[in-house]
């Protein structure tokens, strides 16, 4: 389970570094941002439920967008709504 907590907040950090750098080109604020996503004080708090922290999901539907709008491919519209799906099924509450 603490396996499942850091590879969370790591893949969120990750994947907004990625989502920022690819919209300001700059390394340094998609660092902060990436950070600033990935270990916020919400993510913390709620670090005993993973399905709370594990939002990677966001960023990753707003690449895979992005993509799709400037390139007009297929295999990115399919990739935007299987995160999307995805994104769906991790907020289910049980």
């Amino acid at each position: 389970y603490s396996t499942l907590k850091i590879a969370a907040l790591t893949l969120n950090a990750v994947a907004m570094h990625v989502f920022v750098r690819r919209w300001l080109g700059s390394h340094v604020p998609a660092l902060v941002a990436g950070l600033v996503f990935g270990v916020s004080s919400t993510r913390l708090i709620y670090g005993g439920h993973v399905p709370l922290v594990w939002n990677c999901w966001m960023p990753l539907i707003l690449i895979a967008a992005d993509r799709w709008c400037a390139r007009r491919e297929w295999r990115w519209m399919l990739a935007t709504a299987l995160l999307m799906v995805i994104y769906g099924m991790m907020r289910r509450r049980v």
